[in-house]
């Protein structure tokens, strides 16, 4: 309905879409036809007063079968509630116009014309106003609107108040919609003192009409939320969980997400949002299952077929299968005890597990080529051979001089001395633990010579 209406200040008839009467002394002050002829006032109203008459704008601009008043409301209502809901902008311009004749107008008048965006401005109209009214009345008179409720009440019975709390009767439900919304003007009393003078109320007053203004909009709600299950037939949920059970699993889960555009929707375009969606979703499906069958190389529909019967065989077998644990085996009597040799567990052995050598020893790559050719003849990992390199390296560091296969032996007592030698050897041949009896002289202000002198170590150098 358009955010705007006008009721006559006398007889309270509503006259947003008819010829009324507006005084111009009284703020807000509006008379029908009739309570204006038969001069009719209230409050400081007087007959007297200056006034304006209010003409609607009921002429063809865009097209001969709807007036500049239905082209203003059905522009307005496309800004405000959104193009494309044209059930809510069909019941905002009213004048029993549906939601398809609001958008097939929209499309021709707005979208398909010559000056788009704009409409056509230069069309010309040559209709008589009452003929042009006496149309409308017409269709007006044809038109019978859709129930807002079903018409076949439901019965009074436990199914309706023990399981849903439903009371067919009033068309209530036990628990409803912000059911505490009553409870902050339960007790709200306009004293007879009180100014009721809208333009100019006291703030007791302001405070009152603040709280209707909030109970109304929750009472919007509600009306809102009930028209939703009265319009889908919610209340028939035994129907409704019948239908859903012959669903599969995907398709119960595609409508309980697809269930908050009911809201939206009406019942006509949601059954076919919803046919749209399991549509879809079969499509989807079945298109998978082509692929799987090209995947597995099959080539005709008896073929695939024949693998989906196989295949659910298998899932059966498997689900079987694992159902049965040990203890129906033990109890089966095709498993009897007395029909199974006999195995001695004492002498039954676990599997040992592959030995760790040096080639499937993740540390190799840490090694030289030639650390890993004596590791491989004097079979020893790659960890151990790092300890035993970096005890010997850390022992030379610290005194050179005495360095010895003697002192390597006493540094690792629990090695093998033959693998002691073959490694020691090996580093006094590779360098690592080279020195010379005489210290070489170089420049007291070089790198090397402090190392040399701090270490007693001597370093050949290559001249430059």
């Amino acid at each position: 309905m358009p955010p705007q209406k006008y009721h006559c200040n006398v007889c309270a008839q509503d006259i947003t879409r008819s010829i009324h009467i507006r005084c111009v002394t009284c703020t807000d002050f509006d008379l029908c036809v009739s309570c204006f002829t038969s001069g009719s006032s209230s409050g400081d109203h007087q007959p007297a007063h200056p006034y304006r008459v209010i003409e609607t704008n009921s002429f063809p601009i865009f097209n001969d079968d709807w007036g500049a008043d239905e082209e203003l409301l059905l522009i307005d209502a496309c800004e405000t509630l959104g193009l494309g809901n044209w059930a809510d902008i069909a019941e905002y311009v009213g004048n029993c116009r549906t939601k398809e004749d609001c958008e097939q107008h929209y499309i021709n008048t707005y979208i398909l014309s010559e000056s788009y965006p704009l409409p056509s401005m230069d069309t010309v109209f040559d209709v008589d106003r009452t003929a042009f009214a006496a149309r409308k009345r017409a269709r007006l008179e044809a038109f019978t609107p859709p129930p807002v409720y079903p018409l076949k009440l439901l019965a009074s019975t436990p199914q309706c108040h023990e399981i849903q709390g439903y009371m067919p009767g009033r068309l209530e439900f036990d628990q409803e919609l912000e059911n505490e919304a009553e409870v902050s003007v339960k007790d709200m009393t306009f004293d007879s003192d009180e100014s009721l003078d809208l333009s100019s109320p006291s703030p007791e007053v302001e405070v009152k009409l603040a709280l209707l203004e909030i109970y109304n909009a929750r009472l919007t709600r509600r009306a809102l939320r009930k028209n939703v299950i009265f319009t889908h037939n919610l209340l028939d949920f035994k129907r409704i969980q019948a239908n859903e059970k012959r669903r599969s699993k995907e398709e119960r889960s595609l409508l309980t997400q697809a269930k908050v555009f009911a809201r939206l929707l009406s019942k006509e375009d949601y059954a076919a949002f919803v046919d749209g969606l399991l549509t879809q979703h079969s499509l989807l499906k079945r298109i998978e299952q082509l692929q799987e069958w090209r995947q597995m190389g099959l080539t005709t529909m008896e073929q695939g077929h024949k693998y989906e019967r196989d295949k659910a065989q298998r899932i059966l077998l498997t689900k079987a299968a694992s159902s049965l644990d040990r203890n129906d085996l033990r109890k089966s009597s095709l498993y009897n005890s007395r029909d199974l040799p006999y195995r001695d567990l004492s002498t039954s052995s676990k599997k040992q597990a592959a030995p760790l050598t040096f080639i499937t020893s993740a540390d190799r790559q840490l090694l030289s080529p030639e650390e890993q050719t004596l590791c491989t003849q004097l079979h020893i990992l790659p960890k151990p051979y790092l300890a035993i390199k970096c005890t010997l390296l850390t022992a030379f560091l610290a005194n050179p001089k005495t360095i010895s296969l003697d002192r390597a032996y006493v540094l690792l007592p629990k090695v093998d001395q033959n693998k002691v030698q073959r490694v020691f050897e090996f580093l006094q041949s590779s360098g690592w633990l080279s020195f010379k009896a005489t210290e070489t002289k170089t420049e007291p202000n070089s790198a090397a010579s402090a190392t040399l002198d701090s270490s007693s170590a001597v370093i050949t150098e290559e001249p430059q």
